[in-house]
């Protein structure tokens, strides 16, 4: 598939959005293959996060700490909600 220059733009600007502005430059070539892309987790749990019912949220205090949300907190009893992201190759 081929995307426009539109397209990505487009794509780019709703990404920043959610994200830092350097997304693309960070996700381009072989940077998307970088270990810390990797995130583990339970099948139940990788079905809600790409259903978006589950979620990230940074943590103000350390931007390598993040919130485990979702819309309704029942749903993470007995998980974590604390995540911290941790990065050996840089």
């Amino acid at each position: 598939m081929k995307f426009t220059t539109t397209l990505l733009a487009e794509v780019q600007s709703t990404l920043s959005m959610f994200t830092h502005n350097k997304i693309i430059e960070d996700l381009s070539d072989n940077h998307i293959h970088r270990l810390e892309n990797i995130v583990s987790m339970n099948i139940a749990s990788h079905q809600l996060f790409n259903e978006l019912y589950l979620w990230l949220k940074p943590v103000k205090v350390c931007s390598s700490f993040h919130s485990l949300c979702c819309p309704f907190l029942y749903w993470l009893a007995g998980y974590t909600t604390q995540v911290l992201f941790v990065c050996s190759s840089r």
